[in-house]
């Protein structure tokens, strides 16, 4: 935009009211997101920084890029006792378009005015802050793979805030998603890596975080749909072994073996024991893969359900041996959903596992129309060999009769001069609602055959 469109906009834009100014830059974070490549030196928003309206204000913190006005406002937004302030820091740590800008380097370290400063700052944040800065989607992959390798933001939090961090992070869509969250195709070899590298140092958590229920509860849901990219982490199924509960713990023995037993659910530790075999099935030759149906841990070979292509003719015996475990990672499965086949032993294993069900709430078959409507939305493709063929045009005289057609046919003998269809018609008349279609074609049959063959 060259400099006097600058200053219209910029002129526009102090005249109006602060809804206008919201949704002006809200519109123009889109746009940076959907296209990329915006700069913010136009000083439009510096001059939006002087108005006061807090509808204003919030619009800059949310959704601003420029970094200069950013930093002069965050130095004014870190008072955790008012509510405003938490506010407009909160929508300044989830930001997406600032975050996904590269000159913004390693978001949010520019808001502050030095890495000691920041690196203090995660020492006092609170559970929101965290919470607002790691939901962020385009937070940069220097700061996740940093935290993930336990350098120094790591170091600088509890293990509560630890925890709630990984937890936060099983919830970003940055972390299932092998492609950029913008959508742009522009990536050199160097982004490609850095995008891999957060999930090899992810997967490498397994290898060095404490062992315990809270922290298999944590990995195990960031595991659930983390892609299975890691090249540093050689044997997972060895990892995958570590990842049981210590026998001398009662307590994590006993909420491991009571989660179990709930319905077709995979407790915290054999979760995360499932997540590292289905890394460990991505770095296994396809024609051995089959190998893992019959492992001997359940959480493996639900990775196999919920990850390879289930022969049919094996369904009966997977869910004979595993019950609600095998249809609950199986149904999820998207290449079980892609052929016909497949499909109709998946609707038959939910049939099964409801019969089977005595909680009195069976669930299954409903899980699979779920799924099925989901699929169908998302893959049209695979179900086009199901669908009804278009109804052929149908004849006027090869249309089938109806109750209308009858009343017709009862009110036409009725208006016959001769006195006996008269009473014919006069008797069948209250009949119309009562006597099934087909009835009426036989009567009206006979009705002709009576008027044409009446003696006259």
């Amino acid at each position: 935009m060259t400099g006097y469109k600058n200053l219209l906009e910029e002129t526009r834009l102090m005249a109006s009211p602060p809804e206008t100014v919201y949704e002006w830059l809200r519109a123009r974070g889109d746009a940076q997101i959907a296209n990329g490549g915006f700069v913010a030196k136009d000083g439009i928003e510096a001059a939006l920084a002087k108005r006061k309206e807090p509808l204003a204000l919030l619009g800059l913190a949310e959704f601003g890029m420029n970094k200069d006005v950013a930093k002069a406002l965050w130095e004014k937004v870190q008072a955790k006792d008012d509510p405003f302030q938490c506010a407009l820091r909160y929508a300044m740590l989830s930001n997406r378009p600032a975050a996904s800008m590269h000159t913004w380097t390693a978001f949010p370290g520019g808001l502050a005015s030095t890495k000691d400063g920041l690196d203090h700052w995660f020492t006092t944040a609170t559970e929101e802050d965290l919470s607002a800065l790691f939901s962020n989607e385009f937070i940069p992959d220097e700061v996740l793979r940093d935290y993930f390798e336990g350098k120094d933001t790591w170091k600088s939090l509890g293990e509560t805030h630890q925890l709630l961090v990984l937890s936060t992070l099983a919830g970003n869509p940055r972390m299932s998603t092998r492609k950029r969250a913008d959508g742009l195709d522009d990536w050199d070899g160097y982004t490609d890596y850095m995008h891999r590298s957060v999930f090899d140092a992810a997967w490498n958590l397994a290898t060095w975080v404490p062992k315990g229920t809270y922290w298999a509860m944590a990995l195990g849901e960031l595991f659930k749909k983390m892609p299975t990219q890691s090249h540093s982490l050689k044997d997972p199924l060895a990892v995958a072994k570590t990842w049981v509960p210590d026998p001398a713990d009662a307590d994590a023995v006993k909420l491991e073996s009571d989660l179990e037993k709930q319905y077709g659910r995979l407790p915290p530790w054999s979760t995360v024991r499932k997540g590292l075999a289905r890394l460990a099935i991505e770095s296994t030759p396809v024609m051995t893969r089959e190998k893992f149906f019959d492992d001997p841990d359940v959480a493996v070979r639900c990775a196999a359900y919920s990850s390879l292509n289930v022969p049919v003719d094996r369904f009966a015996e997977f869910l004979n041996r595993d019950g609600p475990r095998f249809f609950i990672h199986a149904v999820a499965n998207a290449r079980l959903w892609r052929e016909e086949a497949r499909r109709s032993a998946l609707h038959q294993a939910a049939r099964t596992t409801d019969q089977a069900d005595k909680s009195g709430s069976p669930d299954a078959l409903r899980t699979y129309r779920w799924y099925e409507t989901d699929f169908r939305k998302s893959y049209p493709e695979w179900f086009k060999e199901e669908e009804t063929p278009e109804t052929p045009e149908i004849e006027d005289d090869d249309r089938p009769a109806t109750k209308a057609d009858a009343r017709q046919i009862v009110e036409f003998i009725a208006a016959r001069q001769d006195d006996a269809l008269r009473q014919i018609g006069a008797a069948l008349r209250p009949l119309i609602k009562q006597v099934p279609v087909i009835f009426w074609v036989s009567i009206g049959a006979l009705a002709a055959t009576l008027y044409f063959h009446w003696p006259r």
